[in-house]
């Protein structure tokens, strides 16, 4: 077996054995492309491949958190093909990895959830079996997250009532514009963490721009976006300033999105990483679906 860092010569390959390994999750090559070449911090020698003669065997992507104090590693993605397991592809991978970030000087690892670039927010509960390596190697067990599913087709989405009312009381609902670029990237970094920050400036990156915004007064004071982490319609980040609360406008922009999606041929969209899980039951009848161990480990 052979390690070598993974180009994107190596993505076909790469989405072949995530569709044949990974069930649960629809990948796609310009999914892969964004996620592992298009990290805010990229670093390619955690980028590693696995090869037996010219078949990929398996894969590690690693990531790099410099913002945090101090900074710390992550995994994206681990990938092993099936008949390989238990071969020790996934220790080699590993090894590989943290050795070259302990180098690096990173003092943590986390598999997923490491925003403003993930696919999940930990290890999904159903891969088991990649828990108890981790588990083996030392990662410690640090939260349980959840997604929650919402079915696309068995509600209306239409605020064009609330949107009139609200528009009395001076705020408007819309979408987020290319010109609205600065003002919303300020806006973000004054009242949200610079994780959102990123996190929604990603919104950019698709067609239609995939975020909706409210303004009061032409003050911005809500956002919600979708397709910014994980897979297409994962909704999320969301927030709406704390002295604007109680307008609804939360619900709204949800639904803004929901409509968004459904209209792109979607059926159902996946809230990430829910922190209020009844407030998606009552608005959407939203329901767990989705659970993910966090861990980490010092390095």
């Amino acid at each position: 077996m052979q390690i070598r860092e993974l180009t994107e010569a190596d993505l076909p390959a790469l989405l072949e054995l995530c569709q044949a390994t990974l069930p649960y999750d629809a990948f796609t090559l310009p999914l892969l492309h964004r996620r592992v070449f298009d990290d805010p911090e990229p670093v390619p020698s955690y980028r590693l491949a696995a090869y037996t003669g010219s078949r990929l065997i398996g894969a590690v992507i690693g990531l790099r958190r410099a913002a945090e104090q101090p900074p710390a590693g992550g995994i994206l993605l681990l990938v092993v093909a099936a008949d390989m397991h238990r071969q020790g592809v996934a220790t080699q991978l590993l090894d590989e990895l943290e050795q070259r970030m302990r180098a690096d000087g990173l003092h943590s690892i986390s598999p997923g959830g490491n925003g403003p670039n993930f696919f999940w927010a930990g290890i999904d509960m159903r891969y088991t079996p990649t828990y108890c390596l981790l588990v083996e190697r030392g990662y410690q067990l640090t939260d349980i997250r959840v997604n929650q599913k919402v079915d696309l087709r068995h509600r209306d989405w239409n605020t064009a009532v609330e949107e009139t009312r609200l528009a009395e009381q001076g705020f408007t609902i819309r979408r987020l514009q290319a010109d609205d670029r600065a003002a919303f990237s300020e806006y973000m970094r004054q009242h949200w963490s610079m994780n959102w920050h990123d996190e929604a400036l990603i919104a950019y990156k698709n067609t239609p721009i995939t975020a909706f915004v409210a303004t009061h007064q032409d003050e911005l004071c809500a956002f919600a976006a979708y397709n910014i982490e994980g897979f297409a319609g994962h909704f999320g980040p969301t927030g709406t300033n704390e002295a604007m609360r109680g307008h609804g406008l939360g619900r709204i922009l949800f639904y803004k999105c929901m409509a968004d999606m459904l209209a792109q041929g979607l059926e159902r969209a996946e809230v990430v990483w829910v922190g209020p899980i009844p407030f998606y039951t009552k608005i959407a009848d939203a329901i767990v679906h989705r659970a993910f161990w966090a861990m980490n480990k010092q390095l």
